[in-house]
């Protein structure tokens, strides 16, 4: 019983971690846009987008 539980556990675990991390990129994102503008965010994109997706924000 004591595999199964610490599975579940780090499941959860893993899982909250993820949606903390996708809701700081939320913030810094809409940070990052009022700071730098639409302009500013649509040529970093267009930066990024040449060096894959290892550079995604």
């Amino acid at each position: 019983m004591g595999r199964g539980r610490t599975l579940v556990r780090g499941t959860v675990l893993l899982s909250l971690s993820g949606l903390a991390l996708r809701a700081l990129g939320v913030f810094f994102h809409a940070w990052l846009a009022g700071r730098i503008g639409a302009e500013g965010l649509g040529v970093l994109q267009l930066v990024l987008s040449v060096g894959g997706r290892e550079n995604r924000l």
